[in-house]
């Protein structure tokens, strides 16, 4: 599990390590940048030409900082620094520090003449778009055939958000320092950032949790959180999943949330569907106890009380529809339910229908896409982009843990917030969310709390579809596929 920041948090994180630990911004400067330097040599040779871009705050020390250290290295380094009179008094003096150490300093910026470029023009300070001469500047280093390693975020990213503020650095490459900031995580952000290296600068350890201990996202040893498997288990010890899915004749969704749950390693799921689904789901599906309604008939009230009290978990929502008999069934669920459940697809829909999901649900894992969020919150899709994680946070509690479905999925309650970093374009595909929720559902049925469930479940899916697309690449990738791959993925 690694951390990380919003701006104001990473600004939080410099203060306390010099106010509270006593390490200097000078020190922390300098660590910084030897950190950039040794990680941009392992991309350089000795041979290129380098152009280093200085802004005149705290990201043009650390670059001024990093010119000076190549250029005792032997490397051929340019400095240039566009607002010297405006540069902060660290800034300035670190660039003074460097033309005395003989570094070239340079006064008009011309990326055409270089083979590489560090970009320090702009730090996780940046809450405003970018116009002017830093708008030409950064569209001349995109248009270049520099290679540009960013300094702590590429230029013109919100390293709060991702978002680009009016035109942003395409960077090969981004070295942010003591914690992954938010911004290079979320999209489009991680995609101008390039490679993105987290090098460590000096910050006391115990300043990084205390700030960002409830920030996270995962790597591949994370899946040492999957859910444990004992010796003398039995099909009972690893949870009773109820999928209540598939309308009349819509049996696909059903087929795919149950699969997945028992490729997640469920012990028992039954499938509560539409009669017309039964024979379908019964031979793609042995595995599964199938029980069934029947929408023309009516629906026995008693029967589906009964089914639910046999569950450990439930997941409501794949292939549901949204019929009459779809709406009531979905009414007596949530009124008769003593367990978790997992809420997606038509599920999320019907539940926009019903006004406040807060005084409807409780207990719950609720997994919408964007369009599918608007219509939950009543909020328009670019409201929600502009800062992913806080609305996540906001339109979450205790009793409901959002999955906010993206190309870079947020998972929140009020007060935590993990970022997923699997997955691949191919999973943009029919049936994807409907696996997903099945390994979900299938976590929280082996113990996992909802909201690790939620984050280990969306990690798997991404590490699943990106282990289908070595097999199959990301035009053929199906649900299927994904399904395929995570017996590989959780071995």
């Amino acid at each position: 599990m690694k951390y990380f920041a919003d701006a104001m948090e990473a600004k939080l994180i410099d203060m306390i390590s010099s106010e509270d630990y006593s390490i200097s911004p000078e020190i922390l400067m300098e660590r910084a940048a030897y950190a950039a330097a040794e990680f941009i040599k392992k991309h350089i040779s000795i041979y290129h030409r380098i152009l280093v871009l200085s802004g005149n705050g705290n990201n043009g020390g650390d670059a001024s900082v990093a010119a000076r250290i190549l250029n005792e290295d032997g490397y051929n380094v340019s400095l240039y620094m566009p607002y010297y009179e405006k540069a902060s008094e660290l800034a300035l003096k670190q660039y003074n520090t460097a033309a005395e150490s003989g570094v070239d300093c340079v006064f008009a910026f011309r990326p055409e003449c270089f083979d590489i470029i560090i970009d320090g023009l702009f730090g996780i300070g940046l809450n405003r778009n970018v116009t002017g001469v830093e708008q030409i500047m950064i569209k001349q280093m995109n248009e270049s055939e520099a290679k540009v390693f960013s300094i702590d975020v590429p230029s013109g990213i919100n390293a709060s958000t991702g978002n680009v503020m009016g035109i942003a650095v395409k960077a090969y490459a981004t070295v942010t320092f003591g914690v992954m900031k938010a911004g290079l995580l979320l999209s489009p952000g991680n995609e101008y950032a390039g490679i993105v290296h987290v090098a460590k600068a000096g910050f006391p350890a115990k300043a990084l949790e205390r700030i960002c201990r409830k920030n996270f996202y995962y790597e591949p040893e994370d899946l040492v959180l999957l859910p444990k498997r004992y010796d003398d288990a039995n099909k009972g010890t690893y949870g009773k999943l109820l999928v209540i899915a598939g309308s009349y004749g819509m049996c696909g969704a059903a087929e795919l949330c149950a699969k997945a749950a028992y490729h997640s390693g469920c012990g028992l799921v039954r499938v509560l569907t539409d009669e017309d689904n039964r024979v379908a789901l019964q031979e793609n599906v042995p595995e599964a106890v199938i029980s069934c309604y029947n929408s023309k008939e009516g629906l026995c009230r008693e029967d589906i009380i009964k089914t639910l009290d046999w569950a450990d978990i439930v997941a409501i929502g794949p292939g549901l529809g949204k019929s009459e008999t779809s709406a009531e069934l979905f009414d007596i669920v949530v009124k008769n339910v003593k367990v978790p459940m997992v809420i997606d697809a038509d599920a999320i829909n019907i539940l926009a229908d019903r006004g406040d999901c807060s005084k409807v649900i409780k207990n719950a894992v609720i997994t919408p896409h964007l369009k599918e969020m608007s219509r939950l919150s009543g909020k328009p899709i670019d409201a929600m982009k502009e800062d992913m994680v806080r609305f996540a946070k906001e339109n979450s509690s205790d009793d409901i843990i959002l999955v906010l479905k993206n190309s870079r999925t947020v998972v929140a309650n009020k007060e935590r917030a993990y970022i997923n970093t699997s997955g691949n374009d191919g999973m943009a595909t029919a049936g994807s969310g409907d696996v997903l929720t099945g390994i979900i559902a299938a976590f929280m049925a082996q113990g996992l709390d909802r909201f690790s469930a939620a984050a280990v479940g969306v990690y798997v899916h991404g590490l699943a579809g990106d282990s289908a697309e070595e097999h199959v690449g990301q035009y053929s990738l199906t649900a299927t596929d994904i399904i395929d791959s995570l017996g590989e993925v959780m071995a």
